[in-house]
C-alpha cells in the first residue's frame, strides 16, 4: 500500500502564518468598519438634554448603583465621551452653548432669568429649519421659557404645563412623562421629511421626589430621579423605533450641568465649577453611521455639540461656534489639545461675590478667584488639594491668570449683552426652581469677596427652603436665621423667613424680619419692594405705598412693571381708583397682558373715566368675546355714562355668557332706572335663584321686588 508523504514542517508553518495573517487582516478590516464615521446628510436629529445630571451617576460611567439601562445601552451602541464638561453650571447659558456652539462669554447669556439670546447669534434650529427640517422643542422648566430666546428656529416650542397653560404663567416645571407625551403627539402628527427634535428633562433638579416605583427603587432620591428620567429616555427611543426612524436618526444626549452634594460645601449648583457641577454625560448614537461602544477620553465641551451635529450632516458650522467637531475622536483619532473655558457669574450677580472664571488644560484645572485654585484632575479627581495654596510662586499664578485672560480675549464677543430685568412673576418662577432672583445690575466694586466665603450662607438658605417644603418649620427658621447671620445681604433669606412666619400666623415676627433687613440694607430696592408687597397682603397700604414711592424716586429698581403694578394695587385697596388707574397705565407701557389690561380698565371704570375704560375693554372683548366679567363691566360703563341702548345690549351679552348673580342684580337696577319694573323684578328673581345663601344683597333684592311689582302693577 502506498503511503502519502507528509508535507514538510516548514510548509505547514507557512500555511499557518498565511491563515493567521488573513484572519488578522479580516479582523482589522472588521474593526476599521466598526470604527468608521459615515456622515448622513439627510439624517433626522434628536437632541435629549438631561438637566442637573451628574456624569458619575450614570451606569455607563461606572456607577454600580445606577438604574440607567437605556442610557447605558445607548452608550454601548454609540460613542460615549468620558471627559465632557459644561462651560457653566446654569441651565439657560448651558443650553445656549449647546445650540450655538459658543461659550457664554461669546453668546452673552451668562445667567438664568435676566439674559436673552442675542438676535445676532445664530442657533442650530435656525440653520436646520432653513435647510428644510421640521423643528420642534419640548422643554420641562420655566428657565427655558421661550421668552429667553432659545425658541428661535423652532416651528413648535412646547413650554406648556398642565391644562395646556404656559410654564411661565403657572407651574415652573413638569414631569418627564408629560414632556414625552407632548413629543409623542408631535411625532404622531409629523408627516414625514427630516426633523430636528429637542426633548429636555428637568427631573433630577431639587427637590428630588421621583414618582413610584422609582421612589422605592433606590435609596438616594436623586438616583431615583435619574432612573425615572432614564425610563423616559427609553420611551422617546421606543417612539422612534415604532415609526422606523431609529436607523436614520442621529441621537445626541447631553447633560447641561451637574449637581453638588456638599463635596465643596455647595449643595445643588450655580456658584462653583468643580467637577461635580461641570462634568456631564455626553453621547452620540446613529446605528451604522457611528462606531459602537467607542469611549473617548479626550476632553470635550458642550460647545462641541452643535459643530459635531453639523459636521455629521455635512453642513457648515455656525458662524459664532467656538467648539470643534468630535467626529474625528469618534473615529478613533486624537483631538488637538485645547484649553476649555468655564465660568459662573451667579456668585457675582446674585450673591455680590467675585465672578468665577477658569480653564481646563489637559489634566490641570485653574479657577480664578480672589483665592485662586489649581487642581491636578488625574491625581486628584475630587479636587481636594489646591496646588495654588502655598506650593506655587506668585509668578506662576500670574502666568495662569494671564493665560486665562488671553483665552477670554479670544473667546469674548465685542457686542453688548442682551439683558432684561426679570419681572416679579419671572422671579417667583425662578425661585420655585431654587434659583435666587437675579439682582439688578450693580456698579463693579474694586474688590468682591471670594464666593467660598459666602457659600455657607447660601447653603443654609437652601436647607431652610428644603425644611420648609418638608413641613419642618422649626428647622427652616433655624436655617434661615443662620443664613442671615452669615450674610446679612442675602435678600432672599429675609423674604423666605418672613413667608415662613406668615404661614405660621406670626405676622409681627414676619414684619420684624423685613424691618431688620432694611436696617441692615437700607439702600436695597429689592428688599423694599418685597416688603411693600408683603405689607399689602397685611392691608398696610399706606406704609407699602411710602416704600414703593421711595423706590420709584431712587430709579434703582429695574422691574418697573412690578413697581407700578404694586403701587396700583396699593392705591386700589385704599379705594383711590384714580391713582390706581394712573399706575396701571404706567405698568402697561412694560407689559400688555390681558390680566393687567383688565385691572387697568376696572380702575378706570371705578375712577369714572368711562371712555378710557371702554377703550381697554373693547380690546379685551375682541380677544375674549364671551368673558362675562368684561361684558358686565362694559355694560356698567355704558350705563353710568348715559348710553342706555349699549348698556342694555351688553347686559344681555353678559347674561348670555354667564350666570353671575352680580350681572342679574346690576341689570335689574339698570332696568328699574329705565322704568321697566316688570323686567327689573324678573331679573331679581333670577338673582335670588343663583345668589349665595349668605349674600347680603338677598334681603335688599326681596325689598326691591316687592316695591317694583307694585309699581309695575300701577303702571299697567
Amino acid at each position: 500500500m502506498e503511503t502519502k508523504a507528509k508535507p514538510p514542517l516548514r510548509s505547514v508553518l507557512v500555511l499557518l502564518l498565511i491563515t493567521l495573517l488573513a484572519a488578522g487582516a479580516f479582523f482589522l478590516i472588521l474593526q476599521r468598519g466598526r470604527s468608521r464615521v459615515s456622515r448622513l446628510s439627510d439624517a433626522n436629529l434628536l437632541v435629549i438634554t438631561l438637566d442637573t445630571s451628574r456624569y458619575d451617576r450614570i451606569g455607563a460611567a461606572g456607577y454600580k448603583t445606577a438604574r440607567t439601562p437605556r442610557l447605558d445601552a445607548l452608550a454601548r451602541e454609540g460613542v460615549w465621551f468620558e471627559n465632557a464638561r459644561s462651560p457653566v453650571p446654569l441651565t439657560l447659558p448651558a443650553h445656549t452653548t449647546i445650540f450655538t456652539g459658543a461659550y457664554p462669554i461669546r453668546h452673552r447669556v451668562r445667567n438664568n432669568g435676566n439674559y436673552l439670546v442675542p438676535p445676532d447669534i445664530r442657533t442650530l434650529a435656525e440653520v436646520l429649519r432653513e435647510r428644510g427640517y421640521a423643528t420642534a422643542a419640548f422643554v420641562s422648566a420655566f428657565v427655558l421659557d421661550s421668552r429667553y430666546g432659545l425658541d428661535r428656529g423652532f416651528d413648535i416650542y412646547d413650554d406648556h404645563m398642565n391644562e395646556d397653560r404656559r410654564v411661565s404663567n403657572w407651574q415652573p416645571e413638569r414631569r418627564a412623562e408629560e414632556t414625552v407625551g407632548a413629543f409623542a403627539e408631535w411625532l404622531k402628527s409629523h408627516s414625514g421629511g427630516r426633523f430636528f427634535a429637542w426633548v429636555h428633562f428637568f427631573d433630577p433638579h431639587m427637590p428630588y421626589a421621583p414618582p413610584a416605583p422609582f421612589d422605592r427603587l433606590l435609596a438616594d432620591p436623586y438616583d431615583g430621579e435619574i432612573a425615572y428620567m432614564d425610563a423616559q429616555v427609553g420611551r422617546v427611543l421606543d417612539l422612534l423605533g415604532e415609526r422606523g426612524l431609529r436607523e436614520r436618526t442621529l441621537i445626541v444626549v447631553a447633560g447641561d450641568h451637574g449637581e453638588a452634594f456638599g463635596e465643596h460645601i455647595e449643595i445643588e449648583h450655580s456658584v462653583f465649577c468643580y467637577e461635580e457641577n461641570v462634568r456631564v454625560p455626553l453621547l452620540l448614537s446613529c446605528p451604522g453611521c457611528l462606531p459602537e461602544g467607542r469611549r473617548v477620553r479626550d476632553a470635550a465641551s458642550l460647545a462641541d455639540v452643535a459643530p459635531t451635529i453639523l459636521d455629521f450632516l455635512s453642513l457648515p458650522s455656525l458662524p459664532e461656534a467656538q467648539g470643534v467637531s468630535l467626529l474625528p475622536a469618534a473615529a478613533g483619532r486624537k483631538l488637538v489639545d485645547r484649553d476649555l473655558y468655564f465660568e459662573s457669574l451667579y456668585a457675582e450677580e446674585d450673591l455680590g461675590a467675585a465672578a468665577l472664571t477658569g480653564f481646563i488644560s489637559k489634566n490641570r484645572k485653574f479657577i480664578d478667584l480672589p483665592r485662586p485654585e489649581l487642581y491636578d484632575l488625574e491625581d486628584d479627581p475630587g479636587e481636594k488639594v489646591n496646588l495654588a495654596e502655598g506650593g506655587m510662586l506668585p509668578g506662576e499664578i500670574r502666568n495662569l491668570i494671564r493665560r486665562l485672560e488671553d483665552l477670554k480675549a479670544r473667546l469674548r464677543s465685542s457686542d453688548v449683552e442682551v439683558r432684561t430685568a426679570p419681572t416679579w412673576e419671572e422671579s417667583e418662577r425662578l425661585a420655585a426652581l431654587g434659583y435666587l432672583a437675579p439682582a439688578p445690575r450693580r456698579p463693579m466694586a474694586t474688590e468682591r469677596p471670594d464666593p467660598k466665603d459666602l457659600i455657607p450662607s447660601l447653603v443654609e438658605l437652601i436647607r431652610g427652603r428644603q425644611h420648609a417644603a418638608a413641613g419642618r418649620p422649626a428647622e427652616a427658621e433655624e436655617s434661615f436665621r443662620r443664613s442671615l447671620a452669615l450674610n446679612p445681604k442675602l435678600i432672599s433669606s429675609y423674604s423666605l423667613l418672613a413667608e415662613l412666619y406668615l404661614r405660621l400666623g406670626r405676622k409681627e415676627d414676619a414684619v420684624s424680619v423685613f424691618r431688620d433687613g432694611l436696617a441692615r440694607n437700607p439702600d436695597d430696592p429689592r428688599l423694599k419692594v418685597r416688603f411693600a408687597s408683603f405689607l399689602i397682603t397685611l392691608d398696610h397700604f399706606d406704609e407699602a405705598r411710602n416704600h414703593l414711592l421711595g423706590v420709584e424716586r431712587s430709579g434703582l429698581y429695574e422691574d418697573r412693571l412690578r413697581l407700578y403694578s404694586l403701587l396700583a394695587l396699593a392705591a386700589e385697596r385704599r379705594r383711590d381708583f384714580g391713582e390706581a388707574a394712573n399706575y396701571y397705565q404706567k405698568a402697561l407701557a412694560f407689559e400688555s397682558s390681558p390680566a393687567l389690561r383688565s385691572r387697568a380698565a376696572y380702575a378706570l371704570y371705578k375712577a369714572e373715566r368711562y371712555d378710557e375704560a371702554l377703550d381697554l375693554y373693547r380690546g379685551l372683548e375682541s380677544e375674549r368675546p364671551n368673558e362675562p366679567q368684561i361684558l358686565h363691566e362694559m355694560a356698567l360703563c355704558f350705563a353710568l355714562s348715559g348710553r342706555a341702548e349699549e348698556a342694555g345690549r351688553y347686559f344681555e351679552k353678559a347674561m348670555a355668557a354667564g350666570s353671575d348673580s352680580k350681572i342679574y342684580f346690576n341689570y335689574a337696577l339698570f332696568m328699574a332706572d329705565q322704568g321697566d319694573f316688570g323686567r327689573a323684578s324678573a331679573l331679581l328673581e333670577k338673582f335670588l335663584a343663583v345668589a349665595a345663601a349668605d349674600d347680603p344683597k338677598r334681603r335688599e333684592a326681596q325689598r326691591y321686588i316687592e316695591d317694583w311689582k307694585k309699581r309695575a302693577a300701577r303702571g299697567a
